[in-house]
């Protein structure tokens, strides 16, 4: 992930991996994405530094949130608008399913000493 598409921009250590990546071979390299690229995503994996990816993803989790409210708030504005809700609720709620926590799971992080899958975002806790 970079401020740019071009494999001119971004960090010293944003430009070397890129370089790395690009040189090797078995892989299918796209190249730099931008946050914007993250929802819906043309990769399947975004190499970043930890501090960025959980920037991006703390930014990810709070747009979503808003926007989901925002919607809620509107709906609930007056009859019509309630009404329109009802119509849209089946549609709606099966996006807002799949960007839950407890459906994403986790990211797997590649590291020197191994590999860990982190949960991220607040889940539901479940009863006893």
């Amino acid at each position: 992930m970079s401020i740019g598409e071009e494999s001119t921009k971004g960090t010293p250590l944003v430009k070397d991996t890129h370089k790395l990546l690009a040189s090797l071979e078995g892989i299918n390299f796209f190249g730099n994405v931008e946050g914007r690229d993250l929802i819906p995503s043309p990769v399947d994996v975004v190499v970043t530094d930890g501090f960025t990816g959980n920037v991006a993803l703390k930014t990810l989790e709070g747009g979503l949130k808003f926007i989901f409210a925002t919607v809620l708030e509107v709906i609930a504005t007056n009859e019509t608008t309630k009404a329109a809700g009802d119509v849209l609720f089946e549609y709606l709620l099966p996006v807002a399913s799949s960007l839950t926590p407890e459906n994403q799971g986790g990211a797997m992080l590649l590291g020197l000493n191994g590999i860990c899958v982190i949960s991220h975002g607040p889940p539901t806790p479940r009863p006893s």
